[in-house]
């Protein structure tokens, strides 16, 4: 329920008058105490104005206070039916992070 209701609040702002012509609404990451940020972008503006350009698999690891954000594969194509095709990244060391925690 909650879910639906922040669907309903961004789809107001997103149709008010200030923000109707535009394409989202970029907003402060919560998860990441104000250190980054989201971006919300509307179905319509996504399909006529961005081009799929590729994906990866990506954990961000943390020790202590620090964290980094490590990719593990990338994707290289995608088959008839529009699944994507992914290679593993070749610098991924899993031993490297033995006792590092993985958040996904």
């Amino acid at each position: 329920m909650i879910l639906k209701r922040l669907n309903v609040e961004l789809t107001k702002y997103c149709n008010n008058k200030k923000t109707k012509n535009s394409d989202g609404i970029i907003f402060p990451s919560v998860a990441a105490s104000g250190e980054g940020f989201n971006v919300v972008l509307k179905p319509e503006s996504v399909d006529v104005k961005l081009k799929f350009g590729g994906a990866s698999l990506c954990y961000l690891v943390k020790d202590g206070m620090k964290a980094d954000l490590v990719v593990v594969n990338h994707s290289i194509g995608q088959n008839e039916d529009g699944t994507l095709i992914y290679e593993k990244e070749k610098d991924f060391d899993e031993k490297k992070y033995n006792g590092i925690t993985f958040i996904n």
